[in-house]
């Protein structure tokens, strides 16, 4: 049985996404967010859109990786996103 999703960080600086077999593996990543495609709709029109903030949460939603997990999403425009799709 393969588990539907396991997230491993490994020396601090290596990330592994495992979602049922598929393995997404990226090096020197400390900081990243896993969404769903829904959650992701939700907040990257709203947050993307934030630019004047240089300490608080917008920087920091705009600058660090994010993964979003949706076999029917076609582009992940905010920064740094990634779509992490063969998913059913």
């Amino acid at each position: 049985m393969v588990p539907l999703m396991r997230i491993r960080w490994t020396n601090g600086d290596s990330l592994t996404i495992a979602l049922r077999g598929k393995h997404i593996s990226q090096r020197g990543v400390k900081d990243a967010m896993l969404y769903g495609r829904t959650t992701y709709d939700m907040l990257a029109p709203y947050w993307s859109a934030q630019t004047n903030d240089d300490h608080g949460p917008a920087s920091k939603l705009n600058s660090v990786r994010k993964y979003v997990v949706s076999s029917t999403l076609e582009q992940a425009s905010w920064n740094n996103s990634t779509i992490i799709k063969g998913i059913s």
